[in-house]
């Protein structure tokens, strides 16, 4: 499979350009040996191109979901004050319902828990931030909200197998790559 790219960042796309080409070129390296990572950074790069894509691609007629307007709403909160802590009954009564059927619904309208989205986006936003600025980790740990850099290092190792500084490292020669193409 070939994938020819002109480079968009001479036009001056930015993050979201690079951080597209940064997943592309990981769906690249793992589509021989790990396809489903390969639809896993695919779905991360959907998402990276379209945020509100998880809204829509919500099936509203699940039985016992959240509607599309709770969801808009809940994940648009989300986006806004991931730096905050994000308090489940705070978020339930975003939706205008109980906490416990909050949980239920979100789970059953997006296939994750309120927490790992919560925690999902907040990698993400960690990661684009990795890329696009020289701020110190622990810095990026606390704009992400994160408790500290070490609660960071934790949950960003298990999802990306490697630690922040070490990513980092990885994908600044990727995104340096990809300037020089």
């Amino acid at each position: 499979m070939s994938l020819e790219l002109t480079n968009p960042l001479d036009a001056g796309a930015g993050a979201a350009v690079r951080n597209a080409l940064r997943i592309l070129a990981e769906v690249r390296a793992e589509m021989d040996h790990d396809l489903l990572a390969a639809r896993r950074s695919l779905d991360r790069l959907a998402q990276a191109l379209d945020p509100a894509a998880e809204t829509r691609h919500a099936n509203p007629l699940v039985r016992g979901g959240l509607s599309p307007w709770q969801l808009r709403r809940v994940c648009e909160h989300i986006g806004a004050h991931l730096e905050d802590p994000l308090a489940i009954e705070d978020l339930a009564n975003l939706a205008r319902v109980s906490a416990g059927h909050f949980n239920r619904a979100f789970r059953r309208s997006l296939g994750v828990t309120p927490h790992t989205f919560i925690l999902t986006k907040r990698i993400d936003r960690a990661k684009d931030l990795l890329l696009t600025t020289e701020a110190p980790i622990r810095e990026i740990a606390l704009d992400c909200g994160f408790s500290d850099q070490a609660h960071l290092t934790r949950l960003f190792s298990r999802s990306e197998g490697v630690g922040p500084a070490k990513w980092r490292r990885l994908n600044a020669a990727l995104v340096h790559f990809a300037k020089a193409a």
